[in-house]
């Protein structure tokens, strides 16, 4: 089987501004009776929105989520799943997420939208989803401090529709 992994920029290009990836492994089913660690290779990348797909083949799989098809608005609350690697030592945290701010061009296509909640900003690479466990889209995290010097705790999201149009013509 063929598959392919979304993860964040910043896991393939380790060090900043450079163009080569990083060797990538996938830990499928980590802590598990079955543990496997397979090669994964870079399909695609769009740095501007910090989003990279790796191609892996492999037998079964796990399936992936579907994308939410539901329009994001001010105020909606998603949860965000991602990597703390901002810490001593990797972990998975969960976050609940509520769209701040959505910026749309003239044309009404978005080209932002700003997610706030408690400890995003501790979040790289976060999948970020509906109540029904659907992919609303990929977020990164803002690591700013506001004026008073605390944590802004605010991530930038790539909504699932843009992922859907950056997956298809380059993957395919």
């Amino acid at each position: 089987d063929i598959g392919y992994v979304m993860t964040s920029t910043n896991v393939i290009y380790l060090e900043r501004g450079s163009t080569e990836p990083a060797p990538c492994r996938l830990v499928i089913h980590p802590g598990t009776d079955k543990q496997t660690t397979i090669e994964a290779e870079l399909a695609s990348d769009d740095r501007r929105q910090g989003v990279a797909f790796l191609r892996v083949k492999a037998d079964g799989l796990p399936t992936p989520p579907a994308l939410a098809n539901e329009e994001l608005r001010e105020g909606a609350k998603f949860s965000a799943y991602g990597l703390n690697n901002f810490t001593d030592t990797a972990q998975i945290s969960f976050r609940e997420a509520t769209v701040e701010t959505i910026r749309k061009n003239d044309a009404g296509d978005v080209l932002e939208v700003e997610l706030a909640g408690t400890g995003l900003d501790e979040l790289q690479g976060s999948v970020v989803v509906d109540k029904n466990n659907h992919v609303v889209g990929f977020a990164q995290a803002v690591r700013s401090r506001s004026s008073r010097g605390t944590p802004t705790n605010k991530a930038t999201l790539t909504p699932a529709a843009k992922i859907a149009q950056m997956w298809t013509p380059s993957l395919l």
